[in-house]
């Protein structure tokens, strides 16, 4: 007889458990995601700038210029002049300080490319800082009569997928 009181003990606490676990209920939890294609988008900022007054010689003060990756992808980005540009503007020099002294340190339009991180989080943006300035210091061609007054161009900033 006693060896059956410890096994009915255990029946029942086994029994009582089964009992309570019927009464849990499953729940489940529904999942989406919006998937979307990886995309290269960039804004630069200022989107115009004026580099001043500047002659044979000179060259202008640096302009901050901001650009910054909102799309998915970490990027190599070029800034090019466009095709209609003048010749003077072979001679805008790209440099991570407003200061540069140097060849090395001052890097001519065509020459210069950087990389751009991609955003942590969909919707966020990093952004890279570099400045920008025309250098006619050692421009070794006469300048125009006709190419004096207010010259304009564009630079395209190239975006490829690193």
């Amino acid at each position: 007889m006693q060896l059956k009181i410890p096994v009915m003990i255990f029946i029942f606490m086994f029994l009582s458990s089964a009992v309570l676990a019927d009464r849990y209920e499953n729940s489940t939890l529904a999942v989406s995601v919006n998937v979307v294609e990886p995309f290269s988008k960039i804004e630069i900022s200022p989107a115009q700038i004026d580099l001043g007054s500047v002659t044979k010689g000179y060259a202008t003060d640096a302009v901050k210029i901001n650009v910054t990756n909102t799309g998915t992808l970490d990027l190599k980005i070029q800034p090019v002049l466009a095709d209609d540009a003048n010749d003077i503007f072979q001679n805008l020099v790209f440099s991570s300080s407003a200061t540069c002294a140097s060849p090395t340190t001052c890097i001519k339009i065509g020459n210069y490319s950087f990389d751009l991180d991609r955003p942590s989080t969909i919707g966020d943006s990093t952004m890279k800082s570099f400045y920008l300035k025309l250098d006619l210091r050692d421009y070794g061609k006469p300048i125009p009569l006709d190419q004096s007054g207010e010259l304009n161009t564009n630079v395209i900033f190239w975006v490829m997928p690193q």
